[in-house]
């Protein structure tokens, strides 16, 4: 008797599925050393072309220091460095102001909100040094604006400190008080020729009162007067600040986008070279493998 197991048909295994070696990134790199170079340099190329069509930036720098010192007022040594430095911070603040950007717009032949976009200032911290900035397209047009816009600012600090809205006020009070005193004189005269003639208790009891009136005018007068002297002499101070250094000369961020962006290209092309030279190196062992 035949057994069934011989009827029944074999069952053939499947083929165990064929290994692809694969090329790593060095190898590639090296066997294909060329393709790689040549996608570095065209990117690095092309990153230093993208830098070079792009308008450069131009920077001129002015400096200005803030601060006189009285050597005989008591403390001044010891809060001179303090204090110029809080003016330093506080003046560079002014740089936009209308005050400013009206004086040199008008100089430079700019509009107000065009200087306003030129020009910066930034104080050099725990130092009475402020660096006056101005950026533009064109070299010598940044150096002639920064030096505007360091006169100018020097200018509007200057008119700032020596403006005080009190002087024409006191000098009103001053007036009127002055009027007084010569109005008062005047009545004192006429109640004491007409107590000379004909004296009453009455006329003289005038003549006290006016004396009073005269008293106080006259008080007032030399208050004013003491108030308007010490507004006006505020107004006559020097400049706190001072041109220390003008722009004689710009600097280009053509170099520093040079670097950058030819950094980038050489990233960006060595990166996309090793990545080719990795896919043509495994298409090369793939093909002489039969695969396809």
């Amino acid at each position: 008797m035949t057994s069934q197991l011989h009827d029944l048909p074999r069952q053939t295994e499947p083929a165990a599925p064929r290994l692809v070696p694969r090329v790593t990134t060095l190898t590639a790199a090296r066997r294909h050393w060329l393709l790689v170079a040549f996608v570095t340099v065209l990117f690095t190329g092309a990153g230093v072309a993208a830098a070079m069509l792009r308008q450069p930036v131009y920077t001129a720098e002015a400096r200005l220091v803030v601060g006189r010192i009285n050597i005989s007022a008591p403390g001044a040594l010891a809060n001179f460095p303090g204090t110029t430095a809080a003016l330093a911070s506080q003046y560079s603040r002014a740089i936009d102001a209308e005050g400013v950007t009206r004086r040199v717009a008008r100089r430079a032949g700019m509009t107000p909100s065009e200087v306003a976009g030129w020009v910066s200032a930034t104080p050099i911290p725990e130092s009475p040094v402020i660096r006056v900035t101005a950026t533009g397209p064109d070299g010598r047009d940044a150096v002639r604006v920064a030096n505007l816009a360091s006169d100018g600012l020097v200018a509007f600090t200057t008119e700032t400190n020596r403006s005080n809205p009190d002087t024409g006020r006191l000098l009103a009070r001053f007036t009127q008080t002055a009027r007084e005193v010569v109005l008062q004189r005047a009545i004192l005269r006429r109640r004491r020729s007409a107590y000379s003639d004909a004296p009453t208790t009455a006329r003289r009891q005038l003549i006290q009162a006016t004396e009073v009136r005269l008293q106080v005018a006259q008080l007032q007068r030399e208050t004013f007067r003491a108030a308007y002297d010490a507004s006006a002499q505020s107004q006559s101070a020097t400049s706190l600040a001072q041109v220390f250094q003008r722009a004689s000369a710009a600097t280009s961020d053509r170099d520093r986008y040079l670097q950058f962006f030819g950094f980038i290209g050489f990233v960006a092309g060595l990166a996309i070279g090793l990545a080719l030279a990795t896919i043509r190196a495994n298409r090369v062992v793939r093909r002489r493998l039969g695969l396809r």
